[in-house]
């Protein structure tokens, strides 16, 4: 599956897909559009465990104050679905999604 790389400048509400109940194609290349491997590189991404305890703090809180922020843990979440064989989008993905979309603009 080919990802076009979607840059938080300029991004809508409308670019959010729905939240499905499972990680169905859409909602994966909205997860996958924002390159969390360049933000925190191939090594630390791949490390589906490190990943989880980096961003604990925040699957507590949702205490993401940007657009990237939030993007980055769907991003990480949807990565961290596929590692364990997780077809389910969980209530902190959905949650993710549902705070990005009343960030954006209409």
């Amino acid at each position: 599956m080919e990802i076009e790389r979607i840059p938080s400048r300029g991004l809508k509400r409308d670019d959010v897909p729905s939240t499905p109940e499972h990680w169905d194609e859409p909602f994966v290349r909205f997860a996958l559009s924002f390159d969390g491997y360049k933000v925190l590189g191939d090594e630390l991404a791949s490390a589906c465990n490190l990943v989880k305890e980096l961003f604990a703090k925040h699957r507590k809180t949702l205490d993401v104050s940007s657009t990237d922020g939030l993007r980055m843990l769907l991003f990480y979440e949807q990565r961290r679905a596929r590692w364990l064989d997780v077809p389910e989008v969980d209530d902190y993905s959905k949650a993710i999604a549902d705070r990005l979309r009343k960030r954006l603009p209409k």
